[in-house]
């Protein structure tokens, strides 16, 4: 297989061709990129902004410019190019208020609002960078799930344009990805399609760890309600600590026993008619 790279004008530049060693990454929240390796006789002269377009990918741009180096058998240059995309670039602009404008151009700001109000400053940043896929502008595009109504407090503290989706996402507490010129906000699902995975075919090496500790596989709770009002019926919040323990076996079982203390139970569930103590155990009976 080979792969073209083309100049900033779409001239082709150089045909590489892809070795086995090279790869595909895409990862949630943070990068997508191709890295290609393979060997030259010469030194390439490379610039940001060249790139190659992949029919069942789309597009890739050199934003980090790659360090050959010499092959060990003195044979020419061996190469590791990573080939990003395109919103890559982001992380290297400021995310501004109002960018343009005198007043707007501070690099330490907070603003507290909904989510389609920070993604139009966001796009608005982008579009003022000169930021395109394939000509076309980016723009956001909010899922079902996300809370559009609520506002959030967001500091933009001197943060980059693509650490800005990280916090807008962190914010509204979702995902992000970006597909094309479409920036997303959502969980990243592919549907109820089960997905095979079989080894040495979606899956090259599967690798396990070992671990010594005890896991429990089931969890009862057990004891009096006779002090809780029966017509009380929230659920009990359940911050509490383990006091004493005491492990029993029977036969290949092992059951472990633990005293809980320090258990929220509102006033208004108790029952005024008993006294309702809970005592601290130094070690379990």
């Amino acid at each position: 297989m080979r792969i073209q790279i083309f100049n900033k004008q779409g001239k082709k530049a150089y045909t590489v061709p892809v070795e086995d060693s090279s790869v595909y990454v895409w990862k949630l929240k943070d990068s997508e990129y191709i890295r290609i390796v393979f060997n030259s006789d010469f030194v390439l002269q490379l610039k940001k902004g060249y790139y190659t377009d992949i029919p069942t990918l789309g597009r890739f741009e050199i934003v980090t410019l790659p360090s050959p180096n010499a092959s060990k058998k003195g044979d020419g240059y061996e190469y590791e190019l990573q080939i990003d995309r395109p919103w890559a670039k982001f992380k290297n602009r400021i995310m501004f208020m109002q960018r343009g404008s005198v007043l707007g151009m501070e690099s330490k700001w907070s603003l507290t609002d909904t989510i389609r109000n920070h993604c139009s400053i966001l796009t608005d940043n982008i579009a003022q960078c000169g930021f395109t896929y394939k000509g076309d502008n980016y723009h956001v595009v909010i899922h079902e799930g996300v809370d559009t109504e609520k506002s959030k407090l967001i500091s933009y503290d001197g943060a980059s344009i693509l650490t800005a989706i990280g916090n807008i996402a962190t914010a509204f507490d979702t995902e992000w990805w970006i597909d094309g010129d479409a920036i997303h906000f959502g969980r990243c699902e592919q549907g109820t399609e089960e997905i095979p995975l079989n080894l040495h075919r979606e899956l090259s090496n599967v690798t396990r760890s070992e671990d010594s500790n005890v896991h429990g596989t089931r969890l009862y709770a057990f004891g009096s309600n006779r002090n809780l009002n029966p017509n009380y019926r929230r659920k009990l919040k359940n911050p509490f600590t383990i006091e004493a323990w005491q492990t029993k076996k029977d036969g290949n079982k092992t059951y472990d026993c633990f005293c809980f203390k320090d258990i929220d139970i509102p006033e208004r569930a108790i029952n005024k008619r008993t006294t309702a103590k809970i005592e601290e155990l130094t070690e379990a009976k």
